[in-house]
């Protein structure tokens, strides 16, 4: 996106290039020789001088836009990077947890996997809009994560209020979606990191 814009912007500058040289090689050449010539010599002046200033301006509100979108997502990618770390160690542990045998687990434990999910995640489509000019698509990935920790917070909450023996396809496919939502953390992780500058370590004396 941004070497299309750049393109385009070479492109109306190079047209802008060519277009006075026209002018100027017909003034060079054809100087006016009345009154009228030179009033309309004068108009085409200006109007290329109207264009010129058009562009210039519109360019500068475009990097002043790009440059506000990019510090809001800092700013947006800075306050969700420690839910994001956080919400990757759990998903770790919960995942192993569940893939450890015996896989009959007692009620109590899906209800502490249960209530270790819902605490993942405190953000919601609206809040990391922001993060839409980012690269990888670090939006979707954020939403797809909380969609499937959703899900399988759900499904160990239900799990523990009916204390049934849980094992097999169902119990796999709960893990691979805490999985997909683990990789999709990762990424958006390492795309927020670039954008962020390095947290200070505190060095204990």
């Amino acid at each position: 996106m941004k070497l299309l814009g750049s393109l385009f912007s070479w492109l109306i500058w190079a047209a802008i290039g060519c277009y006075v040289g026209f002018f100027g090689g017909g003034f060079y050449y054809t100087p006016p020789k009345s009154s009228a010539d030179l009033a309309a010599w004068a108009g085409a002046i200006g109007t290329i001088a109207a264009f010129v200033g058009t562009v210039v301006l519109a360019t500068r509100q475009s990097r002043e836009k790009q440059r506000t979108e990019r510090n809001l997502a800092a700013l947006v990618a800075a306050g969700v990077l420690p839910g994001i770390s956080e919400a990757i160690h759990t998903l770790q542990w919960v995942e192993a947890e569940l893939s450890t045998p015996p896989i009959g687990h007692a009620p109590s434990l899906y209800l502490n996997y249960s209530s270790r999910l819902k605490l993942l995640c405190p953000w919601d489509a609206q809040l990391i809009q922001p993060l839409a000019i980012l690269a990888n698509d670090v939006g979707y990935h954020l939403e797809f994560a909380r969609s499937r920790i959703v899900f399988a917070q759900t499904i160990t909450e239900q799990w523990a209020s009916t204390g049934a023996l849980v094992e097999g396809a169902v119990l796999d496919h709960i893990v691979r979606s805490l999985q997909s939502a683990r990789r999709s953390l990762e990424i958006a992780r390492n795309e927020c990191k670039q954008i962020t500058p390095p947290v200070p370590i505190l060095v204990s004396v």
